[in-house]
């Protein structure tokens, strides 16, 4: 259920009333309603570029398993011999049509009152610099203490750089985010329930969970829990850009057929009014919208990317 707002703005009232200068840290297990890590792993594997070996580990951790050391590096492995900047680019697509939309508006308003009051945030967390790096432009944050990625004259290695900052408990990011602050401790800390090693390292903790719990004396600050959607359909069902689902009310958007993997342009389906009926053959029911295969028997042409008893879409 949604954050009453009388609670909200008293939480906005306390950090008004820190002095400027203060550190608020804010992980990405207290900003993010999903896994960044999963979410990078599904889009590699819609895009064919995960590895033979890491295919079954990582079907498992888009449906659900959960962030581990592994799947951090198996993730960095998977850039290995990339450009820093293709990389970075991507994530920020990924972030802008699907983490963007996992961000907690709660939290959102919070780290917006601390950089009014001028305070210091830093973002931490456990996904791989090129991953969170989006999240923290767009929050404005002064720095990002994550895991590092092993970058060579501008080319990834596939290994990452120092430790990975993910465990039962936090305490890796706690040690990270010391040797960041040179021993400082920090003023707000807002992390998950699981982090709390990373919790007693500030003065005013604060568990950000979506569920009603309770831990122990820290206070906890229940967020509206984030509608579900999957990474297929966040990427696959719309124009590139949107985050709307496969049932939003909107013409499907496609690739072209003729011109599939060459970075061909965007076709959309007509819109037909409601009297209109369109027949098809019983061995009709491709929806790849393309007119030379779409609706007629007999052999597709070269430029489909389905035959037509295909039930699935052109992509």
């Amino acid at each position: 259920m949604p954050l009453p707002s009388a609670e909200l703005d008293d939480r906005r009232a306390s950090v008004r009333a820190a002095p400027s200068g203060s550190v608020a840290v804010v992980d990405e297990t207290a900003l993010l309603d999903a896994s960044a890590v999963a979410a990078h792993a599904g889009e590699a594997l819609r895009s064919g570029r995960t590895s033979w070996r890491a295919l079954p580990a990582d079907v498992a951790l888009v449906a659900g398993a959960g962030d581990d050391e592994a799947a951090v590096r198996r993730l960095v492995a998977g850039w290995a011999g990339q450009d820093e900047d293709t990389v970075a680019k991507r994530a920020r697509v990924l972030h802008r049509d699907e983490l963007g939309a996992a961000l907690r508006p709660e939290m959102w308003s919070l780290v917006a009152e601390h950089r009014r009051a001028g305070h210091r945030v830093v973002v931490t967390g456990h996904a791989p610099r090129p991953v969170l790096a989006p999240l923290a432009e767009d929050l404005g944050a002064d720095e990002l203490v994550t895991t590092e990625v092993d970058v060579r004259d501008g080319t990834l290695s596939g290994e990452v750089a120092g430790p990975v900052l993910v465990d039962g408990d936090g305490s890796a990011k706690a040690a990270a985010l010391a040797a960041a602050l040179d021993g400082r401790k920090p003023t707000f800390v807002y992390a998950g329930p699981s982090s709390s090693a990373l919790l007693d390292a500030g003065e005013r903790p604060l568990v950000v969970t979506p569920r009603a719990t309770t831990c122990g004396d820290r206070p906890v600050l229940t967020v509206a829990e984030r509608a579900a959607r999957s990474p297929r359909q966040a990427t696959s069902c719309a124009r590139p850009g949107s985050t709307a689902p496969c049932s939003a009310a909107r013409p499907r958007a496609r690739r072209s057929a003729s011109r599939a993997g060459r970075g061909g342009t965007w076709s959309t389906w007509p819109r037909r009014s409601p009297a209109t009926s369109v027949s098809r053959s019983p061995a009709s029911t491709s929806t790849c919208g393309v007119r030379s295969t779409c609706g007629r028997r007999g052999r597709a042409s070269s430029s489909s990317t389905t035959s037509p008893s295909s039930t699935s879409p052109c992509s």
